[in-house]
Formats: C-alpha cells, sequence, structure tokens
C-alpha cells in the first residue's frame, strides 16, 4: 500500500491510500488456478490521538473501494463500504512514515449473488441470481505513507 494526504497543523490528517494485492483465484470451469490481482482504494480522515516526534498512534474512518480476484478474464468481487482503522506511524521526518494499522470494513459487494428459484402459479420453475450483499472484511496492513501534499 502507498498513501498520500494532507497533514494539517493539527492532530488530523486526511488523504487517499492505495493498494495492490497478488494472488490465485479459483477457476471453476477446470478445477484450476489463476494469477489474480486486488486493487483498493481508501480515502480517509484520521486523528493522531498519541503523538510523540518519531511515532504516533492514530485512529479514523473513511470508505474502502475494492476489486477483488482482478484476472484478464473476469473480476471476482467489486463493491464499497465504510471503513474504521487504528494505527501505529513510525516517522522520518513529519510528513514521510511507515505505518502498521487494522481496519474494518462492512463491505457491500455488487457480484456476490444467491442463486434462486421461483415457482410460478403454473407450476413453472424459474431460476435467477440475487445479486449484492454485505460482508465483513478485516485486515492487518503495513505500508509507508507521504502526507505532504
Amino acid at each position: 500500500r502507498f498513501g498520500l494526504g494532507r497533514r494539517l497543523d493539527s492532530p488530523v490528517e486526511f488523504g487517499i491510500d492505495l493498494g495492490i494485492g497478488l494472488g490465485q483465484s479459483h477457476r471453476p470451469y477446470d478445477d484450476g488456478t489463476q494469477s489474480t490481482v486486488d486493487l483498493l482504494m481508501e480515502p480517509r480522515i484520521f486523528a493522531h490521538y498519541y503523538e510523540e516526534p518519531t511515532w504516533s498512534a492514530y485512529g479514523g474512518m473513511g470508505g474502502l473501494m475494492a476489486v477483488f480476484d482482478f484476472s484478464g478474464e473476469s473480476v471476482g468481487q467489486f463493491g464499497f463500504g465504510p471503513l474504521a482503522v487504528l494505527g501505529l506511524e513510525f516517522r522520518s521526518e513529519r510528513y514521510s512514515a511507515l505505518y502498521i494499522e487494522v481496519s474494518g470494513a462492512f463491505f457491500y459487494d455488487f457480484y456476490a449473488y444467491e442463486p434462486t428459484v421461483t415457482t410460478t402459479t403454473s407450476g413453472e420453475l424459474i431460476e435467477g441470481k440475487e445479486w449484492g450483499d454485505w460482508y465483513q472484511i478485516f485486515r492487518l496492513c503495513f505500508g509507508y505513507r507521504l502526507s505532504g501534499f
């Protein structure tokens, strides 16, 4: 992950973190795997509630917009949701830092679906899909943040 933002003349900081993940996804048509990429974008605002010259502890909120299991053929999940974050930041200077954080999001996945079967009054079965569902996502992240923009 990589972040850009602006630190105000107070404990408040706002910005956007961008992330990329590399992995494997299941291919149901031949029971194999394929290489995939996860893309994440997190606009956020947070406050440093404990601060020393070289490190600080912070908490805040924002949003999570993500694409999971993206390959040349398909996208596994796509959605957004609110995000809460707690973290520690280790600074070499005021505007440059390494960080570790835990976050949780309530994520609405547009591509999630539940198969449905409906019976009409004439006894005919109609198969379909009910699209979209909410999920919880919890993460532990390490990253680098520039906050002087």
